[in-house]
């Protein structure tokens, strides 16, 4: 921002405009959105996101208005990230789900819920070193859906996570692999990671747990996550229980 008002201040009253006009704050966000114009050209405007990545929250039943659980999650990208499709599943055992699909529509899970009301939120991670194991194993994907299709609760999935060998797609430079956020209807929760030496799983005592970019068993790491303080800071500082409106807020 300082470059850009050494070579013309316009450009900064204009980029802090079009921040009042979304209420956002001109001194903290840094990276920058990607728009498109009508002829697909893109543009950026600089520093409407400070980081592109996911958030997955959930609040326990006992903080919100109808007393269920509320699992949200959202993809904080700075461009668009392909065809989103909501997919249905009818195994011949187990349990219907709705899945996310994107990219690959109909194919890999992302995110969902199954009949029992068993769900499961993602997000990348820095690869902790996860060493997949010598057998034969399933892409995590199409582990996350079969998860949901043949798990009623968060104990169940990860009784069934011990017994499956999953492995990552090694797609990404920097070796980014996924986390999870499992929760049920009953108000449990948990997140899985896969770490060097096994797998981990933490719970959490609060009304709520929440996953982004960070390993949740580091804590340091996940706290220092501005997403993360933001989504502790509008739960815990809201004086009405949670309804599906302020989970999206």
């Amino acid at each position: 921002m300082g470059f850009y008002e050494s070579i013309n201040p316009a450009i900064n009253d204009q980029i802090r405009g079009f921040y009042d006009a979304f209420d956002l704050d001109y001194g903290e966000l840094v990276d920058g959105i990607v728009l498109s114009d009508s002829n697909g050209i893109e543009i950026l405007i600089p520093g409407l996101i400070n980081q592109h990545s996911c958030s997955v929250v959930f609040a326990r039943p006992k903080i919100t208005t109808d007393r269920h659980g509320l699992l949200g999650r959202n993809y904080d990208f700075p461009g668009e990230i392909g065809t989103l499709t909501l997919l249905f599943t009818y195994p011949e055992e187990g349990y219907p789900p709705a899945i996310i699909t994107p990219r690959t529509p109909g194919l890999t899970a992302a995110d969902g819920i199954n009949s029992r009301g068993l769900a499961l939120g993602f997000a990348s991670v820095n690869d902790p070193g996860y060493t997949p194991p010598a057998e034969v194993t399933v892409i995590s994907s199409f582990f996350y859906r079969y998860i949901l299709e043949h798990s009623a609760s968060v104990e169940e999935a990860l009784k069934l996570i011990k017994t499956i060998p999953i492995s990552f797609v090694p797609s990404h430079p920097n070796g980014i692999i996924t986390h999870i956020l499992l929760a049920d209807k009953s108000g449990d929760s948990a997140v899985v990671e896969f770490m060097p030496e096994c797998i981990v799983v933490s719970r959490s005592n609060d009304p709520y747990q929440i996953l982004t970019n960070n390993l949740w068993v580091d804590r340091e790491a996940r706290q220092s996550c501005n997403r993360y303080q933001l989504a502790v800071d509008r739960i815990e500082n809201k004086s009405s229980p949670l309804d599906e409106i302020s989970m999206m807020e």
